[in-house]
Parts: structure tokens; C-alpha cells; sequence
């Protein structure tokens, strides 16, 4: 009881915060209602969000359920994309779950989105929303990502956290086909942004996309550096290092002022951190429009 006490209590703070909720107090009656219907209901239901967009939702998917209160739930990371992504682009999303961040790149900009998640269970919802939702900008890619090709397992009992296992790891899993992203995207010759959230295998998801890196449009990264490398024996530094090689610094986006600010190491206020590595290019293009949310509607304005 006390846990789920302080769990609501840690979700009303979240609440107080977000940009877009204009009543915390509403906002925990609308998280609980949620929560309590999900629990009961057997089947998934179908949850309108932002601009028309739809998802298939059920209990456990959590940063799903967290857009329903939010609005956005990762919004610094959502409102960058939609203010620095263009419809001619191409975006990469490593590590896409259900389909959060393909669906805003995709459904509400219009980029051209490689869809990449290689959980058979997981990649069925993903590929249920993007039929749903009617998306033909998206090509989605049941595999894994690594630093060669081969065969890895994975788990499937952890939800978005599901991780690709070490040798002695026995967690509940499925076997997996790896590749490198040098070797899937070969053929791709637009690329402007990677978002990359695979649980602390960034760093080989990394060491498989040294020509990737060296792309002149890819200009920045997003990768969720959360403490989780610590289960592969390697320090988050090592993959700050790596990036600087390829022009790439760590920064944070300020949705408000739209500016962007270079970080000594990881963003410490988020689990995820932006690289850049043409920064006058980034500044430009988040410069040439403005974003407005009502409620459930995003919309866009040229400067």
C-alpha cells in the first residue's frame, strides 16, 4: 500500500511539472481511471492521441499509458523532433517498442521512418499501430542491432525493458537475428536523425554504424544513457568518447527558447541525450518553425 502511495504521489509531482497539464489534480483522477480500466479490461482498447494518431493500448505499456495523461510524455525528446525533423527526411528509430517516437517522426511530420525492434510480441503491437494509423512512410525491421551479424538472445517478460542478454544471463528470452545498422541502412541516403533506446547496448549498436556516423545529413542522435551499461561492463563516457570522433557533443533541448546547450557529459536531467555534430544546421533548422499544442492538437507554423 505504501508503494502505491508514493507512486502517486511521485505521478502528481510529474504531473505539476509537464508543459501540457494545465490540472495536476485532474490529471491524477485521469492516470488513475486509466490504470484502474486497463487492469480490469481483458482486451486492448484503441486511445486516441494527438492529431488523429491512434495506439492499441493495454495494461503494462507504459510509456503508452504515460502519453494519455501527458499529453507527450517525453517532451523535450518529442517537441525537438517534431520542430528539427522535415518530411523529406529519413529518421531511424532504434529500439521502437510500440511506436511512440515512429509515430510523431511518421504520422505528424511526414519523415520517411525506419522502424527497427526485433521482440516478436513487441514488434506485432508496433506493427499493429502503424496499420492502424495507416502509415506507408514507415518500413519496419524485425532484427536487432549490433556491432556484427550473428544470432543473440533477447528478453521478453521485461516490457520496454527488454535487453539483449550476456552468455550467463537465463532471463526468461527469444533467439534473435543481429545486424549492424552500416549494413541495414546501406541503401538509405537521407538520414538526418537516430534515435537509439535498447537498454545499455548502445555501445554496440554504435560500434556497428562507424559509416552511418560519417553520413554528412545525419546531424543528430538521440540515445537514452540511463545508468543500464552497467550491466555490459562499460561506462557511459566510453560512448561520449567514441561520438566526439565522428563530430558528434552531447547537448540538451530547451523547448521553450527552442535553443540547445552543450553538455560536459550526459544529460542529467533526462535518460536520454542529444548529439550534434553540425550544430549552425541544427540551430537553423529549429529556427524555421514554430510548434503550437491545444489539448490534442499539434500544429505548424513557418517563420
Amino acid at each position: 500500500m505504501l508503494f502505491i502511495i508514493k507512486k502517486i504521489i511521485g505521478r502528481y509531482k510529474q504531473l505539476k511539472r509537464h508543459p501540457l497539464v494545465d490540472n495536476a489534480i485532474l490529471g491524477i483522477i485521469k492516470y488513475l481511471s486509466i490504470n484502474i480500466i486497463l487492469r480490469f479490461k481483458k482486451n486492448m482498447t484503441i486511445w486516441n492521441w494527438v492529431n488523429g494518431l491512434k495506439y492499441y493500448l493495454m495494461i503494462g505499456d507504459s510509456c503508452m499509458i504515460s502519453n494519455c495523461y501527458f499529453v507527450l510524455d517525453d517532451y523535450e525528446e518529442l517537441l525537438f523532433i517534431l520542430n528539427y525533423l522535415k518530411g523529406s527526411d529519413t529518421f531511424i528509430d532504434v529500439g521502437a517498442n510500440h511506436g511512440n517516437y515512429t509515430l510523431i517522426a511518421s504520422g505528424i511530420v511526414g519523415s520517411k521512418t525506419i522502424s527497427i525492434e526485433p521482440v516478436e510480441t513487441t514488434f506485432k503491437r508496433l506493427k499493429m499501430n502503424i496499420e492502424l494509423n495507416k502509415l506507408n512512410n514507415v518500413v519496419l525491421k524485425q532484427v536487432g542491432i549490433s556491432n556484427n551479424n550473428g544470432n543473440l538472445r533477447i528478453s521478453n517478460d521485461r516490457g520496454e525493458l527488454n535487453r539483449i542478454l550476456k552468455d550467463n544471463d537465463h532471463s526468461n528470452n527469444e533467439a534473435i537475428s543481429v545486424t549492424t545498422l552500416d549494413d541495414l541502412l546501406i541503401e538509405e541516403k537521407n538520414i538526418s536523425m537516430i534515435k537509439i533506446d535498447v537498454e545499455g547496448y548502445e555501445k554496440q549498436v554504435l560500434e556497428g554504424a562507424f559509416n552511418i556516423l560519417k553520413c554528412k545529413n545525419l546531424n543528430v542522435l538521440q540515445i537514452e544513457l540511463n545508468n543500464s551499461n552497467q550491466y555490459y561492463g562499460y561506462r557511459e563516457n566510453e560512448i561520449i568518447r567514441f561520438l566526439k570522433k565522428f563530430g558528434f557533443k552531447p547537448y540538451r533541448y530547451n523547448p521553450l527558447t527552442k535553443g540547445v546547450l552543450e553538455l560536459p557529459e550526459r544529460n542529467h536531467n533526462s535518460i536520454n541525450t542529444l548529439f550534434i555534430k553540425n550544430l549552425k544546421k541544427v540551430r537553423e533548422r529549429l529556427s524555421e518553425k514554430t510548434i503550437s499544442i491545444n489539448k490534442k492538437t499539434i500544429k505548424f507554423k513557418s517563420n
